[in-house]
């Protein structure tokens, strides 16, 4: 800062909350200040080379690495070293004088924005990377708008003074044009004409206290700017002043809370947002082993005493996958760069399954969306270069070459007026019923549920049961099948009973509820198809700006020019490939650069949904039917039928004093009570009689009392792939298709019987695979890691579990078989299996042959 006596590095105004705190290369003792810091950029502005300049800098390493050297200590992957770019998230750890900064290294590459975004939902500060060859950016631009929807604070290093062409000068006036106007040096004078308030404080004191400083950065209201050159050092000391003196000071609860941003080989990343995370930590159903932290570029153990709320770790034990959250941290806001093409992966004839290893892949990276069915597996992608990595990556895993469609836009779907829906689900010995409203809500809100139920008609776990159904649902429209946004789900009736209801049946009753509200909507014509449009901005010869203009208006794409430049915006479907015909059309001059996609109303609509063909009513895994009970057995009530039958009377039909649900509290007095008691006890014989001595018996005679054992739990396990060998209905399918039908049918089969039950499927020949264990429903879902069969895993599972459950072990192996007898466990037959799940009454008919959800 230009004046040091006026500002002076800052000081926590309240201690921390842990003894001891691990950063840079030494444990501290003494209570720090604690900070996460994003670094974000346009690729090739220099992002990683100022992190290894602030690694540098505060002693965390030795020698800060070279980007062209392949040195790097945080670009540590060989792919992001062969191509010069970050490509995952990578994190460090130091100390710069009283404060702990926790450092996330993102990718620039706009193919991997999704990992950006992950980065950034952890810190607290960020610092956007300006390259002073370039300027400001698309993509610049587009971080800019992220930081803005997060509320979170910012400073701008313009890096590669040493380079540059431009003045400062000139350089910052781009910055406060493209960016904010309140982006200025770290300069009073220049910082009071910011602020009305700062000014007067300037006028009257000549100076301005930091902590009027600190408070515009904290709300977003000033963006402190430094110049530099992060290759030579110039202007990171300055920088890590400010980012110590300027960090916003938050409060956290003393709860323990969190949320997933990211996982990977070494563990699942979370920031701890309340109390303290310790090794060995449980929570409900969770439970955390290991808990490390970055020193560093190294993870090390956490310190003694945990890691407090406002710090990052690194936890081992869980399947959380990023935007999960745990204890007292409500629901994060999903991802908004989320690839809007779709492609099919090509795999060669007679190659492994790659169901473990896309399982691997969609565990670290939600976004990609990862959908299989009879047709092959699907999966989205934001560019060449991410297809190119992925490529590669599986490869890497799986030993096997695959290859990629041709792209097609991922559609949406949303409704346009509110409408009403009625879902009910009674097969044999199971009940629910769920009311429903949906409204259209905000563009890009996605879906939010809630209820307006009162828990004194309908029990607080009922109401858990169905919100949680609508929240982990992915909705499909009735339009084209894709997923469904923008619209806002109220619970307006339930009903469950006592005995019956259980498992999944509010699951199957609430997505039944939403399905038959869209298609009312669908018979009104409210509902409408959204198609990704996408921004973009063209550099070429104003010589061909009237033949490139052409082009894009048969695109359908609307456009601006200025000078030789033409921005504008399109369908995604229309522009994705662009590239190559403006190279064409310019004689190899014109550049295209892509910006951001949002989703707007198609303009083709009906061309697109002939096109899909879609058919909701034979989506039986989406069905917007329901499913009554009568004569005891089952029948189906189409949807347009479905709410005459409703037990709950609709809303046009209720009195104002019925309660929408079937749980009603009586009063029963005392006296009614005693009365009860007395005639269930025997009190209502005649008192006056004479009690007759019994006759003395000789105990020697009676029977002798016995302990009984009360009988143990039943647990089954099922060995995954030999009963979709043995399943004619599953072993013509593709096998990863074959297995989510699987674990579809055994989920319900489990929720049926109440028992636990494991499905163990083979991943042994997977190179590098660590196995995983997850939880669909109460199903416990277990890969095995590589080197080790499905039948090994079996054998320990049984020695582990036997004097725990009776077990029963699914399969028609013959020497598991044999195996398990020894052990004690009871073997059924694959056979025998799918026998017992056909004579269950919770699997309709419908089920057995489609799957359900």
């Amino acid at each position: 800062m230009p004046d040091g006596s006026r500002h002076r590095p800052l000081s926590p105004s309240a201690p921390a909350t842990t003894a001891f705190s691990c950063f840079g290369n030494q444990w501290y003792s003494e209570p720090m200040k604690h900070i996460v810091l994003s670094i974000l950029a346009h690729v090739d502005a220099g992002k990683t080379t100022l992190i290894e300049s602030l690694l540098y800098t505060a002693g965390a390493i030795r020698h800060p690495g070279r980007v062209d050297k392949q040195t790097t200590v945080l670009d540590d992957d060989i792919q992001e070293r062969e191509r010069g770019i970050t490509i995952y998230a990578k994190e460090a750890g130091f100390a710069w004088r009283d404060t702990g900064v926790q450092v996330i290294d993102t990718p620039g590459h706009a193919d991997f924005s999704s990992e950006m975004e992950r980065g950034l939902s952890a810190a607290d500060l960020a610092v956007v990377i300006v390259s002073g060859l370039d300027g400001v950016q698309s993509h610049t631009k587009t971080i800019w708008r992220l930081l803005e929807a997060g509320g979170i604070p910012a400073l701008v290093f313009v890096n590669k003074m040493d380079l540059a062409r431009r003045s400062e000068e000139d350089l910052l006036a781009d910055i406060q044009t493209q960016l904010s106007a309140a982006a200025v040096p770290l300069d009073p004078e220049q910082i009071a004409l910011t602020d009305d308030a700062l000014l007067e404080e300037w006028d009257q004191t000549g100076e301005i206290s930091r902590d009027h400083i600190r408070t515009r950065v904290a709300a977003r209201k000033l963006f402190p700017v430094f110049f530099g050159s992060a290759l030579h050092h110039e202007g990171t000391a300055e920088l890590l002043d400010a980012l110590t003196d300027l960090a916003p000071e938050r409060v956290y609860g003393p709860d323990l809370g969190g949320f997933v941003y990211k996982r990977d080989d070494a563990g699942v990343h979370v920031k701890v947002t309340g109390g303290v995370l310790e090794p060995r930590t449980k929570l409900e159903d969770l439970r955390f082993d290991q808990v490390k932290v970055f020193q560093g570029n190294r993870l090390v153990n956490a310190p003694t005493g945990g890691v407090p709320a406002g710090m990052t770790a690194v936890v081992t034990g869980t399947d959380l996958v990023p935007g999960d959250v745990f204890g007292a941290q409500a629901p994060v806001e999903g991802p908004k760069l989320v690839p809007s093409m779709a492609y099919e992966i090509l795999v060669p004839e007679g190659a492994p399954d790659l169901g473990p290893v896309m399982a691997r892949l969609s565990a670290q990276d939600p976004t990609l969306d990862i959908e299989s069915d009879r047709r092959g597996i699907r999966i989205r992608l934001a560019g060449e270069v991410q297809k190119e990595v992925l490529t590669r990556r599986i490869r890497d895993l799986a030993g096997i070459d695959v290859g990629f469609s041709v792209g097609t836009p991922v559609y949406r779907e949303t409704i346009t007026a509110p409408v009403k829906g009625y879902g009910h689900f009674e097969p044999l010995r199971h009940y629910a019923e769920v009311h429903l409203r949906l409204e259209p809500a905000k563009p890009g809100s996605g879906i939010t549920v809630e209820s307006e139920v009162d828990t004194d008609t309908l029990s607080p776990r009922f109401q858990a049961q169905i919100l949680s159904a609508l929240r982990h649902k992915r909705h499909k429209g009735v339009l084209s099948g894709s997923d469904l946004t923008d619209v806002k789900i109220t619970v307006t009736a339930g009903k469950g009973h006592l005995k019956h209801t259980e498992g999944g049946d509010f699951r199957q009753a609430a997505n039944r509820a939403v399905r038959q509200a869209l298609m009312t909507a669908r018979e009104a014509g409210e509902t409408v198809l959204l198609e990704p449009m996408i921004s973009f901005s063209i550099q070429c010869d104003s010589q061909f700006i009237g033949t490139v203009l052409y082009e894009l208006e048969k695109r359908g794409a609307s456009v601006q020019v200025q000078d030789d430049a033409i921005t504008g915006s399109g369908p995604l479907r229309n522009l994705a490939d662009f590239q190559n015909e403006l190279r064409a059309l310019t004689k190899g001059g014109g550049m295209l650069e892509l910006g951001e996609t949002q989703y707007e109303p198609s303009p083709d609509q009906d061309r697109i949904l002939a096109e899909i063909d879609y058919d909701p009513v034979a989506d039986l895994r989406n069905t917007p039917d329901s499913v009554f009970c009568a004569g005891g057995a089952g029948f189906t009530v189409p949807w347009d039928e479905a709410p005459e039958h409703m037990h709950i009377p609709l809303e046009s039909e209720r009195t104002a004093g019925y309660t929408p649900a079937g749980h009603r509290n009586s009063v029963v007095s005392e006296e009614e009570a005693r009365k009860a008691f007395a005639a269930v006890s025997g009190r209502n014989k005649n008192e006056k009689k004479t009690v007759k001595p019994h006759k003395r018996r000789d105990m020697a005679m009676e029977q002798q009392d016995v302990t009984l054992h009360p009988p143990k739990p039943v647990c089954y396990v099922v060995d995954g792939y030999n009963i979709i060998n043995s399943w004619s209905s599953l072993k013509t399918l593709p096998l990863h298709d074959a297995r989510q039908e699987l674990i579809r049918i055994l989920s319900s089969y489990q929720g049926y019987l109440g028992c636990r039950m494991i499905l163990v499927f083979d991943g042994w020949r997977v190179q590098d695979n660590p196995g995983s264990r997850n939880m669909r429903g109460a199903l416990e879902v277990v890969y095995t890691r590589a080197g080790q069969t499905a039948d090994a895993y079996i054998e320990k599972l049984v020695s582990v579990l036997r004097n725990e459950y009776q077990l029963h072990v699914a399969t028609s192996d013959g020497l598991i078989q044999n195996s398990v007898l020894t052990k004690g466990a009871r073997r059924i037959s694959a056979r025998e299996l799918e026998l017992a799940i056909e004579r269950s009454a919770v699997i309709p008919e419908e089920y057995r042959q489609h799957g359900h959800d």
